[in-house]
């Protein structure tokens, strides 16, 4: 465990060193803000403007894999009440808000992975852009200071299972 919690940490310092440069700084703070969920339900209207037929399987995977994902990330997150990076760590200060105060698991990650692997069952020629978008969602919530490397880690696998769920289901 406490080689785990040595390399999370470590790979933690390494990218949130990066930031201080002004343009990444706000790239990062626009990638995570494409990640918050304001957009979903307009990207899902979208959606179903471009295709009823694939839109509507679309959005509806999209509401049961939230439905599967929501209550275990709660329920993680309020069982294992981990510290935010720039509360753990001494000298971190973190560069956007944190919507609440426990770190682990990611959700951001975890619903831009629903997301990606959502809209991709529906529009597979999307499916490999949605998922580095995902992954740049997770990275810049690491670049902020507001996950460890493990939390993103963790939401992206339970994003991804919970969409995979929904997309076997519907």
């Amino acid at each position: 465990m406490n080689t785990i919690l040595a390399w999370d940490i470590n790979i933690f310092l390494h990218i949130f060193g990066w930031n201080g440069r002004a343009f990444l700084d706000r790239v990062m703070k626009f990638i995570t803000r494409t990640g918050d969920g304001y957009l979903y339900p307009f990207l899902g209207a979208m959606i179903l403007l471009l295709d009823w037929e694939i839109g509507l399987k679309v959005v509806l995977t999209g509401l049961l894999s939230f439905a599967i994902e929501l209550p275990l990330y709660k329920l993680i997150k309020s069982k294992t009440t981990r510290l935010r990076p720039f509360e753990a760590l001494p000298g971190i200060k973190n560069l956007i808000h944190a919507p609440d105060r426990y770190s682990f698991p990611s959700g951001h990650t975890a619903a831009a992975f629903i997301m990606a692997m959502v809209i991709g069952s529906g529009f597979p020629m999307l499916l490999i852009p949605l998922l580095g978008w995902a992954s740049l969602v997770g990275l810049s919530r690491i670049y902020l200071g507001v996950h460890f490397p493990t939390d993103v880690l963790v939401g992206m696998i339970w994003g991804t299972i919970s969409a995979t769920l929904a997309i076997q289901v519907i």
